[in-house]
Order: C-alpha cells, then sequence, then structure tokens
C-alpha cells in the first residue's frame, strides 16, 4: 500500500514542479531570506509565488518551516494557506518531527491540507503512531476520500496503529472506497481480527 499512499501524495503535490520533495537545490544563502520576507507582503499572490519558490528548493528551505506553519495557521487567503501545506509536505512532512504539525493539519477545514496532513503520516508510519487517535477520528469524516486516506494512513503504520481496530473494523460497513482501505489496514495491523470479522 505505501507506493499507492506515495502516488496519492504525488497528485496532491501536483500544483508545485515535477522535483522530488527529497531533492536538494542549491540556491543562494539568502534566496531563503528573501522569500520568507514575501511572505509578509500584503498581496495573496506574492506570498503564493513565495511559498511555491520555497517548494521547489525543496529541503533546503527548511529553514523556513516554522514561517510556512504560521502562514498556513493565519493567512486569511485560502489558497495561500492550501500552498503552504503543500510546500511543508515537500519540505519536510515525511520527518518525525513533524507529527504533531500534521495532527494540527488533519482538522483543517480544508480537505487538500487535511489529505496532505494524512499522506504524509502514511509515508512516516509507524514513527507517527501518535496520530492513531486523530486518525481514527478522521474515520468518521463526511467526506469518504478522508475516510479513505486515514484507513491507509493507519494502515501503514502496522501493529503500532492496533488502538484503531475497532474503529477500522466499523468501517469495514462502510461505502465500498472506504471499506476496500480498512480492509487492507486491518490486514497491516492486526489480520487475525480482519478474519474473525469475516466469519461472523
Amino acid at each position: 500500500m505505501r507506493m499507492a499512499v506515495a502516488g496519492v501524495l504525488t497528485l496532491w503535490l501536483a500544483g508545485c514542479s515535477g522535483q522530488s520533495p527529497r531533492m536538494k537545490t542549491a540556491p543562494a544563502a539568502n534566496a531563503v531570506d528573501v522569500r520568507l520576507a514575501e511572505l509578509k507582503d500584503e498581496d495573496a499572490s506574492v506570498r503564493r509565488r513565495a511559498i511555491q519558490a520555497l517548494a521547489n528548493m525543496g529541503l533546503a528551505a527548511r529553514p523556513a518551516s516554522d514561517a510556512l506553519i504560521e502562514t498556513l495557521r493565519h493567512d486569511p487567503d485560502a489558497g495561500t494557506r492550501r500552498a503552504a501545506a503543500l510546500a511543508l509536505a515537500r519540505i519536510g512532512a515525511g520527518e518525525e518531527e513533524m507529527v504533531p504539525f500534521l495532527v494540527d493539519m488533519l482538522v483543517d477545514p480544508e480537505d487538500e491540507i487535511c489529505g496532505v496532513a494524512a499522506v504524509a503520516l502514511a509515508r512516516i508510519g509507524p514513527d507517527a503512531k501518535a496520530a492513531v487517535p486523530s486518525l481514527v477520528k478522521l474515520l468518521k469524516a463526511a467526506n469518504p476520500l478522508k475516510r479513505k486516506l486515514a484507513a491507509e494512513a493507519l494502515g501503514e503504520m502496522g501493529p503500532a496503529a492496533k488502538a484503531a481496530v475497532p474503529a477500522l473494523l466499523a468501517a469495514l460497513k462502510d461505502e465500498p472506497l472506504v471499506r476496500r482501505a480498512a480492509s487492507e489496514a486491518l490486514e497491516q495491523i492486526d489480520a487475525d481480527a480482519l478474519k474473525r470479522a469475516k466469519t461472523k
């Protein structure tokens, strides 16, 4: 399932360049500072262009993470906040240290931001087990894609997500899109629980 999850993340990031999230670039030392200054511009389009540039820098833009987090949390423009979420996913959402921030993103009202967070948590895998309670809550979201992504993220955590088994068993009664993801997740977390559910 990990390859499928990675593919979903690629689709979420399609608005950015084709560069890998892990690819390092070699911008001038002050390039990040220039973009950070632009993040304070009154024009939302300027802020979005600055975020795009930071995303294209890859890991070299990690010093901008705090500013991007602030943009995501407080920028009044939804498009700018969405761009910040995508940039953060490219810059460093695959690191365990990002888990608390990604958990916050799961409750963002923007579906795309929530989706980016769920897919990024899936990529982290068992080291993101602190996100299990929040992903269990996401299994009850109104949007079926959110429920699917939550199940997939839990599955990628394997036995570390054992606490999610009851919620995933309940999701076996959901619509096909979610039901399949829940079944695959249970196979990775507790195959015996899945077998017992199928024999009832």
